[in-house]
């Protein structure tokens, strides 16, 4: 089976696109950013194409319009939300200093400080929208976490959170019942739960966080039915391959999971080999993934090398945070 040391140096003579030679250098050689390598590649991306794409869309205020929930009334454009954009940010892997994140976490640090206010309408659900509003402190933090993990604003909702999980976790298994009144009563956030996209992101990389609920939290998600809310309709141990149309969803999955330490553990026996079992089928021919539209990084799409380099550096940037 092919290595994650195969596949960086198949990298290193195709990935030559300005986007994908800034990826190399940040998150596969792990370049100093005050390094000449990593600032002349930092400085090259942000002329490209990708980057140009997302800073011309960016408003004064720091957001692409609305956080969550798309304006159907508003211009048509490629980031229909500030959330839609910065997951684009991500896959450019965008530090937390460049000026379009920096601006981005500054009007996020405001909403969560009272300072400005959400321009999203509000979810009603069943309660008049009280559990939506109690909600976007939360959301906001998670989003803040995925570029910059010491942010101090962010912390009290990670805590907020780590503790209720911890109790939901206490006997072992998740207790749904506890973790529902908690919602009920105001007391903890739904977008929390161990099945939520924004309970990844939130605490990912989170001091709150112990390992033993780490462990618990993943063993509940492994096998969960209907995957995780926003991300997969599968469970990180449901493989998918390139060629189905879940495959997508599944990557994405596994790219917000390795964000916990302890995910290596659950991936180690089946996650990463079967990552390296797709990708060696890549390089050597034959597979069809024209229709996953994440993670183009080159300047073209149309060449099939630069797609198949583009997927390569996709996963193996998950690979290299595997650890």
């Amino acid at each position: 089976m092919i290595t994650l040391s195969q596949i960086i140096d198949y990298l290193s003579g195709r990935a030559l696109d300005p986007l994908p030679v800034f990826l190399m250098q940040k998150e596969i050689y792990k370049a100093k950013a005050e390094g000449a390598a990593y600032s002349d590649a930092y400085e090259k991306m942000r002329q490209t194409k990708h980057y140009v794409e997302l800073a011309g869309e960016q408003l004064v205020d720091g957001s692409w319009g609305r956080l969550h929930s798309q304006d159907s009334k508003a211009p048509r454009k490629k980031f229909v939300t500030t959330e839609a954009a910065l997951r684009r940010a991500g896959e450019l892997g965008l530090p937390k200093d460049d000026p379009i994140i920096s601006k981005c976490i500054g009007l996020m640090e405001r909403y969560m400080n009272g300072e400005a206010a959400w321009t999203d309408t509000v979810e009603k659900h069943r309660d008049g929208g009280r559990g939506h509003i109690y909600c976007r402190p939360f959301m906001t933090a998670a989003l803040i976490n995925m570029f910059d993990p010491d942010n101090e604003t962010k912390k009290p909702f990670q805590e907020s959170a780590a503790n209720t999980l911890e109790a939901a976790f206490v006997g072992g298994r998740f207790d749904a019942g506890f973790f529902e009144r908690e919602v009920r009563e105001y007391r903890a956030p739904s977008i929390i739960s161990p099945c939520n996209m924004y309970g990844l992101m939130l605490l990912q990389n989170s001091p709150y966080l112990s390992d033993s609920l780490q462990r618990r939290w993943l063993g509940h998600l492994w096998n969960a039915n209907g995957g995780v809310y926003y991300v997969s309709g599968v469970p990180p141990a449901d493989l998918q391959k390139f060629e189905g149309k879940k495959f997508n969803q599944w990557l994405y999955l596994s790219e917000l999971l390795c964000g916990f330490s302890a995910f290596g553990e659950f991936a180690g026996e089946r996650v990463i080999p079967h990552l390296l079992s797709e990708t060696e089928r890549l390089l050597n021919g034959g597979v069809y993934i024209s229709h996953i539209k994440e993670g183009r990084y080159s300047d073209s799409w149309r060449d099939k090398e630069k797609r198949k380099a583009d997927m390569a550096l996709r996963i193996a940037r998950l690979l290299v945070k595997c650890g």
